[in-house]
């Protein structure tokens, strides 16, 4: 049995049942994305030479072979297909590293770039990203702004491109990775509404198919986060420092040294730079301010 899927504007069609992506019920397109099984006595190598190995990867032209060991190799081509040579039976375990890296690569080699950001949609239809480090708090903001009444548009991953002079970004999954901390602070969600995380101890993966958004929404600005000192501090900083940080929030940015990507990446940045605005958000080291940061935020920025 196949699946159909749409991610990031695509069209997958899947051997493999994945639960984070939306169902997708239109005809067909001829540029869909191939995920496929194959047999587990079946040998994956590289067709082109290697340029390098990187995180369990072998990185060619145009091809990344992802081992994960004892659970599958990923032999991912072209940005249209992922060949699957599975070591279990376990469909979710196997589904659970395409969701981040196999599709990252997907994109990539498509030249299109996913950032690690959450997001949310505010009253004009318009996006905001939240950036930062692991821990910086970025789905605990999204979701307290989405209890603010704006739209959680997105958890850890946003796709920005240009279309019709403005900056877009295209729908991911209807799936959030909540940390065990957040959900004792947050509303949106319950502990029913998911299952613990297979690829990270201490996360509970929820699924909100019923309220995901599903159409590209245009980009009105960048929030980064970062936890320092002992209260919350705002400050807008410059397009040159926004390049900065969103070149530092690109997934698998490491990768991009060996796919040779870094020439439109370079484009896309300067693009959205030129756009939209970025604000620095600082909050307290010590201090739990999930409710009244996401205050702020919506009161003195995104308004």
């Amino acid at each position: 049995m196949t699946y159909l899927y749409t991610a990031f504007g695509l069209v997958i069609e899947s051997d493999i049942f994945l639960m984070g992506m939306l169902i997708y019920d239109g005809a067909k397109p001829v540029d869909t994305v191939s995920i496929r099984l194959v047999s587990p006595t079946d040998g994956f190598t590289l067709k082109s030479e290697k340029k390098g190995d990187f995180l369990d990867a072998e990185i060619g032209e145009g091809e990344v072979l992802y081992k994960v060991e004892g659970t599958a190799h990923y032999l991912i081509r072209e940005g249209r297909e992922i060949l699957v040579r599975p070591f279990t039976g376990d469909q979710r375990l196997l589904g659970g590293y395409i969701y981040g890296r196999c599709m990252t690569v997907i994109l990539f080699q498509r030249n299109l770039f996913p950032f690690h950001s959450s997001a949310v949609v505010d009253s004009r239809d318009k996006l905001w990203m939240i950036v930062g480090r692991s821990h910086a708090g970025k789905s605990s903001t999204a979701l307290m702004l989405s209890e603010r009444g704006l739209k959680f548009f997105s958890d850890d991953m946003v796709l920005l491109r240009p279309e019709d002079g403005m900056v877009m970004a295209s729908p991911t999954y209807p799936v959030a990775g909540i940390r065990r901390r957040t959900m004792e602070y947050q509303h949106t969600f319950t502990e029913s509404d998911g299952m613990p995380a297979i690829t990270e101890e201490g996360r509970t993966n929820v699924f909100f198919h019923n309220r995901f958004v599903n159409q590209s929404k245009q980009l009105a600005g960048v929030l980064h986060i970062r936890k320092f000192g002992e209260e919350i501090r705002f400050e807008k900083i410059s397009s040159v420092q926004g390049m900065a940080v969103l070149k530092a929030n690109i997934n698998m940015h490491n990768w991009l040294l060996y796919l040779d990507k870094e020439r439109e990446l370079f484009r896309l940045l300067s693009i959205v730079c030129r756009q939209v605005p970025f604000w620095s958000v600082v909050r307290p080291v010590s201090t739990a301010t999930y409710e009244s940061l996401a205050g702020r935020i919506h009161k003195e920025i995104i308004r």
